[in-house]
């Protein structure tokens, strides 16, 4: 779909943001090469070998706000970062300045603790938060109708989704 985008609208500046099913690096390549900006989650076995982060298994031993990115030669950044768990995210635009601060609850303080984040993850947050609320809405209040068609499924989710972003 990001590949055929209509003439009418292939000048206009697109910021998109992907969750970690449909992002890859070459996406992000074809993206920048028309641009575009993107941000996204990636998932651990989607960055390259070659890419000098450290593993997420790695990583997890660290404590909470480490972060390390690595810029590819085209231009895009990688940040994988420790919150609650490893998160990698890419992008084309973001980096990790400006840093900002999360809250995190830390149980061996038994209190909130302010966590360093990288503005790219800050950035992914702020944009999908809207998707991740509609997720859980609909999730909650789901049409429970069930029905044997194929399409069934299909129509109540629309519905569902017609009703909770109006």
């Amino acid at each position: 779909m990001v590949y055929e985008l209509p003439v009418e609208v292939r000048d206009l500046p697109y910021h998109f943001y992907f969750d970690n099913l449909f992002i890859s690096l070459h996406l992000l390549r074809h993206l920048k090469e028309k641009n575009y900006e993107a941000t996204g989650t990636v998932r651990k076995n989607r960055v390259p070998k070659e890419c000098p982060i450290a593993r997420p298994d790695i990583i997890k031993c660290k404590t909470r706000g480490y972060e390390e990115h690595a810029l590819s030669d085209d231009g895009i950044i990688i940040v994988r970062w420790m919150g609650n768990s490893v998160v990698t995210i890419a992008s084309t635009v973001h980096g990790i300045e400006p840093m900002s601060s999360a809250e995190g609850y830390s149980r061996a303080q038994k209190k909130r603790i302010k966590v360093p984040r990288p503005n790219a993850v800050a950035q992914y947050n702020y944009f999908m938060g809207g998707t991740d609320q509609m997720d859980a809405n609909v999730g909650a209040y789901r049409i429970a109708v069930r029905g044997k068609k194929w399409w069934w499924p299909i129509f109540t989710w629309l519905c569902d989704v017609a009703i909770c972003n109006s």
